[in-house]
């Protein structure tokens, strides 16, 4: 798990930075951090689909982050 999330990280920057993607869309985002924790451009959109309950827990859970 640690390993997917790693190379996923690094896939997700190497797109951004080599390729100037400007949008990301997480499908079934669950409770995924990564646009929490990345360090990020402001430019970029991060669109996270899951199911509307999923979304609101992870919004409640957030609120204070």
């Amino acid at each position: 798990m640690i390993v997917r999330t790693v190379i996923m990280d690094e896939y997700i920057m190497h797109c951004v930075s080599e390729y100037g993607v400007d949008s990301v869309i997480n499908l079934a985002a669950g409770l995924d951090t990564r646009p929490y924790r990345m360090n990020l451009s402001s430019s970029l959109h991060w669109y996270e689909v899951d199911l509307p309950d999923i979304i609101q827990y992870k919004e409640k859970i957030l609120a204070n982050e």
